[in-house]
C-alpha cells in the first residue's frame, strides 16, 4: 500500500525550528553566554564591601590592663575598583564570538534538516506520480492485451505482440512495487524529524 503522508512540509519545518533537541540545544547554549556577559559586566564594575569582625579575647592574669578580657568588636569597609578592563572586555568578545557562532550553526543544522525534509517529500512525491502513471499504462496495456487476445482467438494472429504486453504488464506492476517501497523510505525520512 502506498505510505499516505499525514503532516505538511510547512508545519513540520516551522515544529522543527522551535523544539527539535539539536536547534534548542543551541539556543539553550548562547543563554549561557548572554549570562556570562551579564556576569562579566557585574563583576568588571566597582563593588563595595561593609562587614564586621568579632574577636574574643581572655582576660590576662599576669597583668590587669584597661577592659581587660573584653572582647573586640571591629567594623570594616572595603572598594574594589576594577583597573584593567582588557580580562573583562575580553571575556565579553569571547562570548559574543561564541553566541555568533552557535548561531552559525544552528543555521546549518536548520538548512540540512530543511533540505532532508525537502528531498523526502519531493521523492514521496515522484513515487505518487510514477505510481499513477503506472496505473494508466496498466490499463492501456490491459486494454490492448484483451484487443490481441480476442484477435487471437478468432484469427490465431499477433501472438509475439501478446506476449510482449504481458511482459510490459508484469514490468508496470513491478513498477508500481518500486514506487510503494520509494513512498515508504520518503516517509520514514520525513517521520525521523516528527518530535511528539
Amino acid at each position: 500500500v502506498f505510505a499516505p503522508l499525514s503532516f505538511s512540509k510547512d508545519t513540520l519545518t516551522r515544529n522543527i525550528q522551535e523544539n527539535h533537541p539539536i536547534l534548542r540545544m543551541f539556543q539553550l547554549q548562547q543563554e549561557v553566554s548572554r549570562k556570562a556577559i551579564a556576569l562579566n559586566e557585574l563583576d568588571g564594575k566597582p563593588s563595595f564591601g561593609v562587614g564586621m569582625d568579632y574577636i574574643m579575647i581572655n582576660g590576662r592574669s599576669d597583668a590587669n590592663p584597661i577592659n581587660n578580657g573584653r572582647d573586640i568588636l571591629q567594623l570594616k569597609a572595603s572598594v574594589k575598583i576594577p583597573l584593567y578592563r582588557e580580562k573583562y572586555t575580553a571575556k565579553q568578545a569571547e562570548e559574543n564570538l561564541k553566541i555568533e557562532a552557535l548561531d552559525n550553526k544552528r543555521a546549518d543544522v536548520l538548512s540540512l534538516f530543511r533540505s532532508t525534509i525537502e528531498k523526502a517529500f519531493s521523492d514521496h512525491q515522484a513515487a505518487q506520480l510514477k505510481m499513477d502513471l503506472y496505473e494508466k499504462q496498466i490499463q492501456i496495456t490491459q486494454a490492448a492485451i484483451n484487443i490481441l487476445e480476442s484477435e487471437y482467438s478468432s484469427k490465431g494472429d499477433n501472438f509475439d505482440d501478446l506476449l510482449r504486453l504481458e511482459k510490459e504488464l508484469i514490468d508496470y506492476d513491478l513498477k508500481i512495487l518500486k514506487a510503494i517501497v520509494q513512498s515508504h523510505i520518503a516517509k520514514s525520512s520525513i517521520e525521523r524529524f516528527i518530535i511528539q
